[in-house]
């Protein structure tokens, strides 16, 4: 099974996050391929850039309610997978590819007794529509595909819980020329990692974010002279500014008609869609900056107490 391949970490010792982590930051995983080609929309190639460089920590998720639950159910969904299909499986850790060492994979579980591998997912009910008509989503596909480079797989398995009720499966046969392709661009973006020659920047949130972090702490009270290239984005951004202003001013239009259709009433209702213009239940309010000033003692005993939060302010990018 998987002759292209080879083994560099035990399910055991992948459970070293420290461990795992340092070796993840060797290579390209098969998570990290969707957000390379910009099919991911929670990662983008500049965070993954910023990352396998080590210029940025990765994000700690393994904390966050949605990876809690998927890990909890990884072993369900695969039982489910073997009930549904009658095959077997099993865990493998992490493996390398023999051809391209800077490929990685990490199977959620390999096929006993065929050369194919299984992906597992767990989704909410908003998800299932990403699933109709056999669609399989784009970064999913990627990911699989990146497995089946890696380990000369004939095929990969998908298995996915949606929503806890409904369960899809889904089977991706070896194409070589995609995966070629994919092998293709993952290989340059593994040059500019190692050259240090960062992606293009782009319009994506994680870009941004992944910007934030790599500059938060060292700046410098100084200047510069932006070049031609760069001024230019001022008369871009203006522009944006017009159409972004003319779209509130529609939308406004549009909420101000609801409000004088609905006059005295609450809700309004057309076919599925729904209108509501209620007023918020009262909340009442401290206001920590006057008792910080008229009540300094009380002040301290809840920040000890770890009912006051202070955070460090943020760069901000203004365009004037």
């Amino acid at each position: 099974m998987f002759n292209d391949c080879k083994q560099i970490m035990t399910v055991r010792e992948m459970e070293n996050r420290k461990n795992w982590l340092s070796v993840r930051a060797q290579g390209i995983g098969g998570s990290d391929a969707g957000a390379i080609l910009g099919l991911n929309k929670f990662k983008g190639p500049m965070a993954v850039y910023l990352e396998k460089t080590g210029q940025v920590e990765p994000e700690d998720i393994s904390k966050k309610p949605a990876v809690i639950a998927g890990q909890m159910l990884e072993p369900v969904v695969a039982r489910m997978f073997e009930k549904d299909t009658g095959k077997k499986v099993r865990r493998m850790g992490t493996l390398q590819s023999l051809a391209n060492p800077w490929m990685h994979a990490n199977p959620d579980r390999v096929i006993i007794g065929e050369n194919a591998g299984l992906e597992i997912k767990t989704g909410g009910a908003w998800s299932k529509g990403l699933w109709a008509d056999d669609n399989i989503p784009d970064s999913y596909y990627i990911q699989c595909l990146h497995y089946m480079a890696v380990t000369g797989a004939d095929r990969w398995y998908i298995a996915a819980w949606l929503g806890g009720q409904d369960f899809v499966t889904r089977t991706i046969d070896r194409r070589e020329d995609e995966i070629n392709e994919l092998i293709k661009e993952e290989a340059k973006f593994w040059d500019r990692v190692q050259n240090r020659q960062p992606p293009e920047v782009d319009g994506s949130f994680s870009c941004g974010e992944g910007l934030k972090q790599l500059y938060k702490d060292e700046f410098h009270d100084s200047e510069i002279e932006l070049s031609e290239e760069v001024g230019q984005l001022f008369d871009e951004y203006d522009n944006i500014q017009k159409l972004i202003k003319a779209d509130k001013a529609h939308e406004q239009e549009i909420k101000n008609q609801f409000m004088a259709t609905l006059q005295n009433h609450q809700v309004g209702w057309y076919g599925t869609r729904r209108v509501t213009w209620k007023a918020p239940k009262p909340s009442e309010g401290i206001c920590l900056s006057e008792i910080k000033k008229e009540a300094p003692d009380l002040y301290e005993a809840l920040k000890k107490r770890g009912l006051v939060h202070e955070r460090t302010a943020e760069r901000r990018l203004r365009i004037y």
